[in-house]
């Protein structure tokens, strides 16, 4: 499948990095522990400087990318329904592709906080 000289690369490749993470220094390792031998993360914008700044900054890019999805959803949904009427195939099935990229993408922007919220 793999030439010999593939094979060696890959192996020296391996050989590198099973180094570089067994020279990493178990301190740090071990600082991330908690006392029960858990890794945890308890992420809160509030005890960052600027944190309350930073949510309104995201808040507000959220908002706008929902509104661009809007917008292409309009432009979108207008190029379907033209060349559809018009005969164009072509440009219909790129108008319909648009109103499904915009309906998911705005699908996207809503739901992550919930999905990162889920997997935290």
């Amino acid at each position: 499948m793999f030439s010999p000289r593939h094979r060696a690369y890959a192996v020296g490749a391996l050989t590198t990095a099973t180094l570089f993470v067994a020279s990493l220094p178990a301190t740090a390792l071990a600082a991330t522990e908690s006392k029960g031998g858990e890794v945890t993360l308890t992420p809160e914008s509030s005890k960052l400087p600027g944190g309350a700044a930073l949510q309104s900054l995201v808040d507000g890019a959220a908002a706008i990318m929902l509104l661009v999805c809007l917008g292409a959803l309009v432009v979108a949904a207008g190029m379907w329904t033209v060349s559809h009427h018009s005969g164009n195939p072509q440009q219909a099935s790129k108008g319909r592709a648009g109103v499904l990229i915009a309906i998911c993408a705005a699908l996207v922007i809503t739901a992550g906080p919930a999905l990162i919220n889920f997997a935290s």
